[in-house]
């Protein structure tokens, strides 16, 4: 996102004040905010961090702020972390430092995928020592990230709040909160696209917004649907486990059963619907898909054979033809008669 339009949504937050590190193309970006309240002094900003000391107005004591966003690579990790345990020495001033980190602390911080080896770069443990920062713990859901990595499900806590021991003895009570991860519906996505931007021109805004929609749907119809194709096989994979020994996992068995039984169902219906999508988008304007698709129903209603009314089969499509006609001349006559199919 570009810092006007990052500015854009600040000043509609009700902030009136900001500092940004400018994205290297799509990747990365970092956005500092504040109102009039307080004094802010950008101290050091990188494309992983932004380091602030600031000071409520009127008040007599600096304290320091810091926001990481760690590397994701794995060969920036050794400069990285090298460099953050070099720049992140003790601090006087009471020091909030928080972020994604893009590293997990414990071996509990982590569920699912490859094991944990026991002897892994410990890169945050080393950095916090050398920073005499405290992990403030958290409340909510243990994880902050999840997602596939070949097939199996990966849970991890990247994210985390930290503070050294000035911060604590003068505000003892500072907690993190993990929010729920809450799924954005397709209706919710179409209505942050068509956020109105008033420093264009209106044929200007309405391109832009049906651009970014497209864009946007086409990000979010991936993410969902691949997503329940992957869990569904890691369900399965799971459940292959626990049957190897029914008798106390009998109820962990059906329950997953039936949350497969759900995805399937999802699953189902959303290829009928891309089904029908086509059919609409291609049945007229494409004369062999639509000859094929009436080909087939027609061999679906086909009538291979039919009962007489002795009870006897009648294949010959001739027979067959004039048992109709018979059966529907005769139902039509005002005393009716017998009908397809009767033994008696």
């Amino acid at each position: 996102m570009k810092d006007h339009r990052i500015d854009g949504v600040r000043r509609r937050m009700g902030f009136l004040n900001g500092f940004n590190v400018t994205p290297i193309g799509r990747a990365g970006g970092l956005s500092l905010w504040w109102d009039d309240t307080v004094e802010v002094e950008i101290l050091f900003s990188s494309k992983h961090i932004i380091d602030a000391r600031m000071m409520e107005k009127g008040a007599h004591r600096w304290v320091r702020f810091t926001g990481v966003y760690g590397t994701s690579y794995r060969y920036e990790k050794v400069k990285f972390w090298n460099w953050m345990s070099t720049y992140f020495s003790p601090s006087d001033m009471p020091w909030l430092c928080g972020g994604d980190f893009n590293e997990f602390l414990w071996d509990s911080e982590k569920a699912g995928g490859s094991q944990v080896l026991y002897n892994r770069p410990r890169y945050l443990e080393s950095c916090l020592n050398s920073s005499e920062l405290l992990d403030l713990d958290f409340n909510g859901p243990a994880f902050t990230w999840r997602g596939m990595r070949n097939g199996s499900l990966v849970e991890e806590r990247l994210d985390r709040g930290l503070c050294n021991r000035n911060w604590q003895d003068v505000w003892p009570n500072t907690t993190v909160t993990h929010g729920t991860a809450k799924e954005v519906d397709c209706k919710e996505v179409v209505r942050k696209s068509w956020v109105c931007r008033e420093d264009e021109g209106a044929q200007e805004r309405w391109l832009k917004k049906i651009n970014d929609c497209r864009s946007q749907l086409i990000r979010w119809s991936q993410n969902k649907f691949k997503m329940r194709s992957y869990q569904i096989d890691y369900l399965l994979e799971q459940l292959g486990e626990l049957q190897k020994n029914w008798g106390p996992h009998r109820e962990e068995i059906l329950e997953k059963s039936r949350l497969i039984d759900t995805l399937w169902a999802q699953e189902e219906s959303f290829w009928q619907q891309r089904s029908r999508v086509k059919w609409l988008r291609e049945g007229y304007a494409n004369t062999k898909f639509f000859h094929q698709t009436t080909l087939q129903r027609r061999r679906r209603n086909k009538v291979l054979k039919i009962r007489n009314s002795n009870g006897d089969w009648v294949e010959n499509p001739n027979q067959v033809r004039r048992l109709v006609d018979e059966h529907f001349m005769t139902s039509f006559r005002s005393g009716g008669g017998p009908k397809l199919g009767d033994n008696s």
